[in-house]
């Protein structure tokens, strides 16, 4: 994994730029951010027209369900607003680190692998 500024990101709009700045800005608000990571074809770089921005969103809260409907409003304004297709994992930090939760591991494989980290807390 590699770490860069969103604006150091040749494959972001500048669209998609602004709205992980607001993203990260929003969510340092109501969470205790850990990492914010970019994967999918946006980070490695064989997206097209239609492509979303994927985004793990790693938090030192334990998550709940209210944590998710808040992660959930605060991307569709975003998405609204900067007409970008923001689409994001939320999950715990301490649990995405420890290789017990394979549930994640062949997505936490690919996000290890191709990931751009835009932000660390």
């Amino acid at each position: 994994m590699r770490t860069n500024a969103p604006s150091e990101i040749n494959s972001l709009t500048q669209q998609e730029k602004q709205a992980l700045i607001q993203l990260q800005q929003r969510l340092a608000l109501v969470f205790q951010l850990s990492e914010l990571i970019i994967f999918g074809s946006k980070a490695r770089g064989d997206y097209d027209e239609w492509s979303d921005l994927d985004v793990l969103v790693l938090v030192e809260d334990e998550k709940s369900w209210h944590h998710r409907e808040l992660l959930s409003d605060i991307v569709y304004e975003i998405n609204l607003q900067y007409d970008t297709q923001l689409t994001c994992i939320l999950e715990n930090a301490t649990k995405w680190r420890s290789e017990e939760d394979s549930i994640w591991l062949p997505l936490k494989d690919n996000i290890v692998e191709e990931g751009i980290i835009i932000a660390i807390f």
